[in-house]
């Protein structure tokens, strides 16, 4: 996963750089300090989405110690443009929470520290925004009406 992060998505980035004139290291996290740093934890969440080989999508997340939540830490969707899931990994990592959180018997789904730009995607998927001072700390998804 960590070699076709590296090799697929980090010539994208270089390429949004350029074109929207963002900062280097602005446009993506440490995917592999967060795998590495989280690696005997027995907690943690981990998946990467394929098409083919493609790497669409990245999610590192962890179970609360009570089990009384699931909590996305990190997101990603591939910054290759023309990606054969595009519009689809978002749903695919709440789905993947949402099951993840059924299994243990989690109450609620909470996507941790997201995007500006992508709060509205995540209520269009179904979840809460947790704002104080008009800065959105997560959003969530009760998880007690949901249905295998």
């Amino acid at each position: 996963m960590i070699a076709a992060h590296e090799k697929q998505w980090r010539p994208a980035f270089r390429i949004f750089r350029e074109r929207k004139g963002v900062a280097r290291g602005d446009e993506s996290w440490d995917w592999f300090e967060l795998v590495w740093g989280n690696r005997n934890k027995t907690t943690r969440l981990e998946a990467a989405f394929w098409c083919d080989d493609a790497l669409v999508g990245l999610v590192i997340g962890r179970r609360s110690p009570g089990r009384t939540r699931v909590s996305i830490h990190r997101l990603a969707a591939s910054p290759v443009h023309s990606h054969p899931a595009k519009g689809l990994v978002t749903p695919l990592a709440i789905a993947l929470g949402t099951y993840t959180g059924l299994a243990y018997g989690a109450g609620e789904l909470r996507i941790l520290e997201p995007l500006p730009a992508v709060v509205g995607i995540y209520t269009q998927n179904g979840l809460t925004p947790d704002a104080v001072g008009g800065i959105v700390r997560y959003c969530y998804k009760s998880l007690q009406e949901v249905v295998w």
